[in-house]
């Protein structure tokens, strides 16, 4: 069914837009596979910005020295501000130039900038529509650096994003070791490090999917064995430093999808069979979660409330049946209101729902969420059956959203602006609905057997055009 939606999706928005712009679709597929270094210097630098916040820099955050931030203490900067904009600004004008203008391609990914509108239509019946407002014009700029990192290809955009999330992880290192006050937090006894961010949480959140990204790309030879084995290491230290539970977790499960993967691409003929049966195991694991949750919790010395959020989540069921179908407003609107400051009694609560299926109902709503969730399914598909065909861009990117959804149980990291939790998210479905993709290529290795197929890293390959692929 998903497929036949899919192949639908893709046959009717291309006679769509092709009559629109009375184009060959030859002539709009955009880019070419040549990457220019200055656009992929601007790209890092852009994800850079994203890739670091919300950063104790710019905000403050519990336990910071002061003198030692460009902010106060839970205040945002104005120098945050001016980053930001530049960083908006920079990504229209790369996706001007990448696509030399012929901005229908684009447009193409029809879910993601549906998600976008719904995101600015929610100041209609926001409780608090400036701020509101506010935040979708910043989840505009986002899914924009989002789209100009999407229009390299693949393999450069493995190459941008492990580079510069390496960048992040060796700074946030460097920066524990050189800057204890600023980069490691004390709370309650219990000493924990944070990095270039405003809580260990976030820390270990952004340690885990960038370490994914990063071994992704290794094995993907995007990026050398010598760098590789650097960044990784600040990864897993990242994780580790932060002592956050659900991070080592979600880290675990990522790189076990990526071995079970690479196992279903030595199978042969009798891949559907394994991939059936890999199916009903993930089916199976999440039905005995509940049994395995008490467990784990206990292993990493934590309650069952998970650090109070399941009496968040309770005290805030009135609130998500209140407002079920539309939400209360993008970005947090209801914190922002009087009822939502009811909320800051309850113990850990940092201005958001700690979980990002509970906060993506309070913000979105039904509708909002169906679109959400709808698109990712989609995308989590296509990168699965790509990834059966040895794709080692959809393998990563596959174990990057399969941890995110691990995380979400307890992160509100779905969509986040200004963040690159919301980008990793993007830049697969504008790789997947829009037409900035590159063409469909073979498998990328003949294995012999499975731990080879994980281990070795796979030689480039030519990209070998279909003909009708735009």
């Amino acid at each position: 069914m998903a497929r036949r939606f899919a192949r639908m999706y893709d046959l009717v928005t291309k006679r769509f837009f092709d009559k629109l712009t009375n184009r060959d679709a030859a002539a709009v597929q955009s880019v070419p596979e040549r990457t220019d270094n200055r656009f992929r210097s601007i790209a890092q630098v852009v994800l850079f910005f994203f890739a670091m916040n919300p950063s104790v820099l710019f905000m403050g955050g519990r336990g910071a020295s002061a003198g030692l931030t460009l902010g106060e203490r839970g205040q945002t900067s104005a120098m945050f501000y001016i980053l930001a904009l530049a960083c908006f600004s920079l990504s229209a004008l790369g996706i001007g130039l990448r696509l030399k203008f012929h901005l229908m391609p684009l447009l193409r990914a029809v879910p993601v900038w549906l998600i976008v509108a719904y995101a600015f239509a929610s100041v209609l019946w926001s409780i608090a529509p400036s701020y509101t407002l506010s935040r979708a014009f910043a989840f505009l700029g986002t899914t924009l650096a989002a789209a100009f990192i999407a229009t390299f290809p693949r393999a450069a955009q493995l190459r941008i994003m492990a580079l510069t999330f390496g960048a992040v992880l060796l700074t946030s290192l460097l920066l524990t070791a050189i800057a204890p006050d600023l980069a490691i937090s004390t709370y309650r006894g219990e000493t924990t490090a944070r990095g270039l961010y405003v809580h260990k949480n976030i820390y270990g959140w952004a340690a885990c999917l960038f370490t994914l990204v990063i071994f992704g790309a290794w094995r993907a030879r995007s990026i050398g064995t010598m760098r590789a084995a650097l960044f990784l290491t600040a990864g897993i230290a990242g994780v580790c430093l932060s002592r956050s539970a659900s991070s080592i977790c979600a880290l675990g499960i990522g790189l076990s999808v990526m071995v079970a993967m690479a196992i279903l691409c030595s199978t042969g003929r009798a891949r559907p069979v394994f991939s059936g049966l890999s199916i009903i195991v993930c089916a199976g694991l999440i039905g005995l979660s509940g049994l395995l949750l008490p467990l784990v919790l206990e292993a990493f010395d934590k309650t069952a409330t998970l650090s109070g959020r399941t009496r968040l989540w309770h005290a805030l069921e009135p609130a998500m049946t209140e407002r079920l179908a539309t939400g209360w407003g993008f970005g947090g609107a209801l914190w922002q209101t009087p009822t939502g400051a009811d909320f800051f009694k309850y113990e850990f609560f940092a201005g958001n729902a700690q979980g990002g299926y509970v906060e993506n109902q309070i913000n979105l709503g039904l509708i909002g969420s169906a679109l959400f969730y709808g698109a990712l399914v989609l995308v989590i598909v296509s990168l699965f059956r790509r990834s059966n065909h040895g794709d080692l861009y959809a393998r990563t990117m596959l174990a990057v959203l399969v941890a995110m959804l691990v995380l979400g149980v307890v992160a509100p990291i779905f969509m986040p602006v200004n963040q690159a939790f919301w980008m990793l998210i993007a830049i697969p479905m504008f790789d997947r609905f829009g037409p900035l993709r590159a063409p469909r290529t073979a498998s990328l290795r003949r294995v012999g057997t499975p731990m080879s197929c994980f281990f070795s890293p796979a030689r480039r390959f030519a990209p070998k055009p279909e003909a009708g692929v735009a």
